[in-house]
């Protein structure tokens, strides 16, 4: 696992404590948190964040005095917007001027999908946040009816996937490869792969891909059942086995992790 991830399929109060010790880190020497003494940045991040849950807005306010306002203008918005939590994020946006971008990042980063439809949006930074959480079907959507920008945001999905952890070893990044359907993006994948696993024949795994692809077309499978028989050697043993690269060993003895990066903000 790479030193800016963490596991990103721990339960959501481990998950939320490894993201605000990777904040924590990542800041620690360019830019610094401004904390109370003796607390750290997962504290109050959680703070905020239940505040905001509990619609205490003078209480925030006061919170507010003592601590760094980027936890609030972008890592406690982002964390709720990707529980779903709608009215909260709703408040820190109207409130305290949270980054509406972080909260579209944090929706399609949790798969809220319902609640993103009923707002404007950054198209930009919704297609990241559904990288960040591997929502392949609406990354496709997203790149086969764009067309002006579309060569941009294959490079911003493709960071995504990558910061994600979804590029870090062969069987994930198979998977995540078959069942993409922008073509320039399938390619950018397996390369970005082949820089992990330098044994790895980029024209073979994309073929292979590409083959599975058909297959599941064929048999009208839809996304469940696709990532089934991508995943499980059983429910199609033949064709998985002539799927299967042989030859590419993973250089690093921990990706088989998962794991999930922290992402940084930017406007």
């Amino acid at each position: 696992m790479r030193a800016n991830q963490i596991n990103y399929s721990q339960p959501e109060e481990i998950f939320i404590s490894l993201y605000c010790q990777r904040i924590e880190e990542r800041y620690k020497a360019a830019s610094p948190l401004k904390l109370p003494k003796s607390e750290s940045a997962e504290t109050m991040i959680k703070k905020i964040c239940q505040l905001a849950r509990d619609n205490k807005i003078e209480n925030l306010r006061e919170l507010m005095l003592t601590c760094d306002e980027r936890l609030l203008k972008y890592w406690a918005v982002e964390l709720l917007a990707r529980a779903g939590n709608e009215k909260a994020v709703n408040l820190l946006i109207k409130q305290f001027d949270a980054d509406k971008n972080c909260a579209t990042r944090g929706y399609a980063w949790g798969g809220q999908s319902s609640i993103l439809a009923c707002t404007r949006t950054s198209l930009e930074h919704k297609l990241e946040g559904f990288a960040l959480g591997r929502h392949i079907t609406e990354v496709n959507r997203i790149l086969d009816n764009e067309e002006g920008n579309e060569q941009y945001l294959v490079m911003v999905a493709l960071d995504a996937y990558i910061e994600g952890g979804h590029v870090e070893n062969l069987p994930d990044t198979f998977e995540l490869i078959t069942l993409t359907t922008h073509p320039e993006l399938k390619r950018q994948l397996a390369y970005a792969l082949k820089e992990k696993i330098e044994t790895l024949d980029v024209n073979e795994l994309l073929t292979k891909a590409e083959k599975l692809a058909a297959f599941m077309e064929e048999h009208k499978t839809d996304d469940a059942q696709s990532i089934t028989i991508v995943t499980d050697r059983k429910s199609s043993p033949t064709f998985f086995k002539q799927a299967t690269l042989v030859n590419a060993t993973n250089t690093n003895d921990n990706n088989n992790e998962k794991s999930m990066a922290i992402p940084v903000y930017r406007s």
